[in-house]
Order: structure tokens, then C-alpha cells, then sequence
């Protein structure tokens, strides 16, 4: 499930940015990717921000849903052209900032790509 999910460097930066939602997942102190829910709660997360001791790890889609309702920033990925490995993303601020900003970087790998965008998007 850990790929599912934001790397630990991800998740300390919602943290820090706000980033309140129950997920199923966390970091522990030592970057541990870890889960705390007993079975009869793992359907309704936690939100492990409130933790001293944990951040919460949200899959990538809660990250981005996050990020339109909560910042109103709209994060697109997408590959390159057709016939290549690589993508690319867009970012659309609905707020008063850079509208439409688009990645001048191409990356190889999906991951890596929503990476560099949630990154973009949180400075």
C-alpha cells in the first residue's frame, strides 16, 4: 500500500501546510510507514497530524482532493506525448496566484512527477 501513499518527505510538508483528513496510514518518528487503526476503524482513518508523534500518509488522490477543495490548486498529470514514457504536469491556482503553471521538467517516472507538483504547489 506504501506506494499508494505520499513518501515520508510529503507527508511532513502537508503536515506542516495544514493537511488535517483521516487516512489509514502514517509515518512514524523514525519514518516508519505504519498504521495504528484497529480493524473496526481502518474504514474511517485517523488524522495522525494531531500526533506528536506521527504524520499521517494520504493516498495520492487525497492529496490532490485536498488541494482543490482546501487551496483551490487543481493538479493535473499526464504523459508527455503518446508514444513516451515521460509526463508532465499542469497546475491551475483558482485563487489569486500563478494560473496554469506548467512543468518545465519532464519526468520518467508518474511518481516523481506528483512529487515535484505537490512540492510546487505547497511553496
Amino acid at each position: 500500500m506504501k506506494k499508494y501513499c505520499v513518501p515520508f518527505h510529503i507527508a511532513e510538508l502537508l503536515k506542516e501546510k495544514g493537511f488535517k483528513e483521516h487516512c489509514i496510514f502514517a509515518y512514524d518518528r523514525v519514518e516508519m510507514f505504519c498504521s495504528y487503526l484497529s480493524l473496526d476503524k481502518i474504514h474511517t482513518g485517523k488524522n495522525y497530524n494531531s500526533s506528536g508523534y506521527c504524520c499521517s500518509a494520504p493516498f495520492w488522490e487525497q492529496v490532490f482532493q485536498w488541494l482543490e477543495l482546501e487551496k483551490k490548486i487543481f493538479i493535473s498529470v499526464a504523459y508527455l506525448a503518446p508514444d513516451t514514457n515521460m509526463f508532465k504536469y499542469r497546475i491551475d491556482d483558482y485563487g489569486i496566484n500563478v494560473f496554469g503553471k506548467v512543468s518545465g521538467v519532464f519526468y520518467s517516472d508518474r511518481n516523481q512527477c506528483m512529487e515535484a507538483a505537490v512540492i510546487f504547489a505547497l511553496k
